[in-house]
């Protein structure tokens, strides 16, 4: 419980000026130390009495409610708080300091607030660390003169100004603009008004910059803070989107009523009909509304109930979400009360690129026989379909009316039957692999079986052009009038959509192999290139503290520095998850910017996550070794980094291919291994110190490769427990151990229990733990026979899911040993959450023994805690009289290691049960 006694107490041992309140209101100053009033140019004497006034009272007014939210973000036990504020200085006005608060306890029922405070002073350029702390352009002007009195490094880099050349000059000088205050034409007189969203375009340079400007303190002068954005690429964005929908109305002659709504805020935008029946609509307030009163003129019951559920906003916006962009219904329409016309309603739904609300224009169309053919073509064109045509599904008879590849001219219009049309599409244009499906995609009966079904019907296949490269294709079947089955039928080129990657919008996998393979061919004999492969270590870590978005920001943010690096990519691509790859030239490898680039950090909220890159290098020598395969050695570089923080990259040599080549062989010689028996079973004693008598053994694998020798486990047992594989062999060791104590049970020989060691994997394999269970079920060695070592650092990194299993092997009668004890993280939790039967102690305590006072107290200590909680302890690694001695006087009660006998093959084992 705090008292006000024990908070000045605990104050007054902290170094530096610091001060301690309640979060509560009023702030209740509690303790202040002597060098905190010093801070804003006060004595101690001249200070308020602590409690006499608010905490924060010499903050400036400005600061205080960013700083006061801060503080409420301050729980027990939670992270410490800090930021940046300005303090009311006696004789400078104000100063810049970073105050670090953090929750102590409570004191009558208020939070209490410990900050300790440092100054930033005039000689560590306060202001400028500040300012360039922004990733957005920075400029300073003093008010008086106009002068411009700094700019921030992204500004410089931005613009390509040297800082050097700006400051002190007038912006009129600078900016080359008559009157810096009145002329609107000045870059930064634009945003003089302080209007939230300005934005500006640059006439010299034709970029768009959004921005605002804040009255600020510069060292004691007047001036003018001025944050700049660009938005170049969203304002062109706006442009497109507005052009997009006037080609809309323009490319739809026919068009017979028009609407544009926001989506977002249920809003109608604009509305025009040239019926007059539809043109007399009127009081309606939102998108619903129009919808509404719209639906009345429909004649038929079912299109009436198809078009507004169609477009509802609410099922609108969800499958826009979902990713569908265009919404249409066919409709019956009695203009002028005589005259029927059919009508296709379309929505269009975008998402604008500036305010991120999601819009919809909504037309419609009149699709009357007279009009169809020619509707056809206006339609679809805007879609950019690569070819379009007509199919007759009564008479068979297909009309191709427009044919553009991008690798030929566009076709003149075709009419055949529909059979000699897609059998010369199949053998001209669709890969061979593919023709078979193709065929079988576009048969009339399939084609017409599936429209019956929904509205539309597509496939995707390969194609091909004549230069010989591979493209992905869409045909899409539509039914533009089910009652004399009239079809259309279009293709689309896919292959860009595949290229790019979604949410970087940098290249993808595809797109970087073709890319790069393009720039590789057509580059000189002496121009040298190297592929970068990064990732970021640990990356799940940052979806788990900031969320997904934040992760995705941080994938976005990664291309861009990637691409603005001194590397000076020529191609960057995320090729999966974390995982970045970029071609640069090789005189462009520069080793010290990978080292800057390995070292990131993230911050949200007053959080900051530190992350890492690990870069591979692949130094391209052939170019005609195929791009993936440069990129997968480049990947298998990153994978020998061994210390990401002292050398963050990697060169690819064919060391490391030879290695991982080797590991694959030894994947794939495994079933043949098995099968011809070249896995071999080693047993290592286990005694009793006090007996000398074998009370035990563990079983241990070896491999006689016939043309390795024997094969190290360190070298074969991590390979399988990468691809899998080891279950299968930890399965073949319980099963050859289980045959050897039976059969030496069944012969009336001396045996021992014996214990297999179960992997991480064998935890979450199903199918091995169920084996495993029914062979304890089966009960044809004694119950006290059955003993399974699982490490400290596979059962914590599976806690909950291997306490089930751990749990159900006790049940059974099995006993359970805890292998590697005290390496890993969590070892008491370890103990604490599960009951194990033995405690092997790590060999590297046990080596310890008699040059480490403290590693022998940690020796004594865990004995005694196995003790107390049921479990027995062996020591591993025992090897001279001198740790034997020391673990008998410690009651450890077993011993394994090479002081009484190596790990033995099963014959010498035997022998050696045979003559104790």
């Amino acid at each position: 419980m705090l008292t006000l006694s024990r908070i000045q107490e605990i104050a007054a041992m902290i170094p530096g000026p610091v001060v301690v309140f309640t979060a509560g209101s009023p702030r209740k100053c509690l303790y202040c130390s002597p060098s905190a009033p010093a801070l804003a140019g006060y004595a101690p004497g001249d200070f308020s009495a602590p409690g006499d006034q608010d905490a924060l009272s010499l903050v400036m007014e400005q600061d205080r409610p960013r700083i006061a939210a801060a503080v409420q973000k301050c729980t027990p036990g939670g992270d410490d708080v800090q930021d940046y504020f300005r303090l009311f200085h006696k004789t400078r006005g104000f100063v810049w300091v970073n105050g670090q608060a953090r929750n102590i306890g409570v004191l009558d029922h208020q939070p209490v607030i410990l900050a300790t405070l440092n100054a930033l002073s005039p000689e560590s350029d306060a202001h400028d660390v500040l300012i360039d702390a922004s990733n957005r352009m920075v400029a300073v002007v003093e008010n008086s003169y106009h002068t411009l009195l700094t700019i921030n490094e992204t500004f410089c880099r931005e613009l390509g100004i040297a800082k050097q050349d700006a400051l002190d000059k007038k912006c009129a000088v600078f900016f080359k603009c008559p009157d810096c205050q009145n002329d609107d034409s000045c870059f930064l007189a634009a945003f003089l008004s302080e209007s939230p969203g300005k934005h500006y375009t640059d006439p010299a340079t034709k970029r768009t910059f959004s921005g605002e400007a804040h009255a600020i303190n510069w060292y004691g002068r007047s001036a003018t803070a001025f944050y700049f954005s660009d938005i170049t690429i969203q304002h062109e964005m706006e442009l497109i989107f507005q052009q997009h929908l006037n080609s809309i109305i323009q490319s739809n002659p026919q068009t017979v009523t028009t609407c544009r709504c926001n989506l977002t805020q249920n809003k109608v935008e604009n509305s025009f009909s040239i019926y007059g029946d539809l043109r007399d609509m009127k009081n309606f307030d939102n998108f619903d509304q129009f919808i509404g009163q719209a639906a009345d003129f429909i004649d038929r019951p079912e299109d009436r109930v198809s078009f507004l559920d169609t477009f509802n906003r609410q099922n609108l916006i969800a499958a826009f979400q979902q990713g569908q962009m265009t919404f249409k219904v066919v409709h019956s329409f009695t203009h002028h009360h005589t005259d029927q016309r059919l009508l296709r309603t379309t929505a269009d739904i975008l998402r604008n690129p500036y305010s991120r609300d999601i819009e919809c224009f909504l037309y419609t169309l009149d699709i009357t026989e007279q009009y169809l053919d020619q509707e056809i073509n206006t339609l679809l064109l805007r879609e950019e379909f690569e070819s379009i045509g007509v199919l007759n599904g009564i008479s068979g008879y297909f009309s191709l009316r427009r044919f553009v590849h991008r690798d030929s001219n566009p076709c003149e219009e075709t009419r055949d039957q529909y059979d000699v049309i897609r059998q010369t599409a199949c053998r001209d244009t669709v890969v061979p692999e593919d023709h078979a499906y193709f065929m079988e995609k576009t048969d009339l009966i399939t084609v017409k079986r599936e429209l019956e079904r929904q509205e539309y019907y597509t496939f995707t296949l390969r194609s091909r052009t004549r230069e010989g490269r591979t493209l992905l294709k869409q045909y899409s079947f539509y039914t533009m009038n089910r009652e004399r089955q009239i079809i259309l039928v279009a293709t689309t080129d896919v292959t860009p959509m595949l290229e790019r990657d979604i949410l970087t919008g940098e290249l993808s996998r595809a797109g970087f192999a073709y890319t790069v393979s393009s720039l590789l061919r057509n580059s000189s004999p002496y121009e040298q290139f190297v592929i970068l492969y990064y990732n970021i270590r640990s990356f799940k870590t940052i979806n788990d503290l900031f969320g997904n978005a934040s992760g995705d920001q941080v994938l976005r943010q990664s291309a861009g520095i990637l691409k603005q690096s001194r590397l000076a990519p020529l191609a960057v691509a995320r090729m999966e998850a974390d995982h970045f790859v970029c071609l640069i030239r090789r005189e462009k490898l520069f080793y010290d910017e990978l080292e800057r680039l390995s070292q990131r950090s993230y911050h949200q909220n007053g959080k900051t996550y530190r992350f890492y890159w690990r870069c591979g290098i692949y130094i391209i020598t052939d170019k005609s070794v195929p791009v993936n395969l440069m990129c997968d050695r480049a990947k298998l570089a990153k994978e020998y980094i061994r210390d990401d923080y002292v050398k963050p990259y990697m060169l690819y040599n064919t060391t490391m291919h030879e290695d991982f080549v080797s590991k694959n062989r030894l994947t794939s010689e495994l079933k043949q291994a098995l099968a011809n028996r070249e896995f071999r079973v080693y047993y290592q004693p286990i005694y009793n110190p006090l007996t000398g008598q074998i009370a035990s053994a563990e079983a241990l694998i070896r491999w006689l490769h016939p043309r390795y020798g024997i094969v190290s486990p360190g070298k074969f047992v991590p390979v399988f427990e990468e691809n899998g594989y080891i279950s299968e062999l930890d399965l073949y060791v319980c099963k050859t151990v289980r045959a050897f104590a039976r059969n030496r049970i069944q012969k009336k020989l001396p045996i021992v229990p014996i214990a297999v060691n179960l992997s991480r994997m064998d935890l979450f394999d199903t199918k091995m733990m169920s084996v495993l269970l029914k062979m304890l079920q089966t009960r044809v060695l004694p119950r006290s026979f059955a003993r399974f070592e699982v490490t400290e650092s596979s059962y914590t990194s599976l806690m909950e899911g291997s306490n089930a299993i751990l749990s159900e092997l006790k049940s059974r009668g099995a006993k359970l040993l805890i292998d590697d004890f005290g390496t890993g993280y969590s070892s008491f939790s370890t103990l604490q959450n599960f009951d194990f039967d033995f405690i092997k102690l790590d060999m590297s305590f046990v080596q310890k023994i008699g040059t480490s006072q403290k590693t022998e107290w940690i020796i004594h200590a865990i004995i005694k805690i196995a003790h107390h909680l049921g479990a027995q302890v062996i020591a591993e690694g025992v090897e001279t009289k001198a740790q034997l001695d020391f673990l008998i006087e410690q009651q450890c009660d077993f011993i394994q290691g090479y002081y009484y006998s190596r790990p033995l093959p099963q014959a010498e084992f035997e022998q050696l049960l045979v003559d104790q």
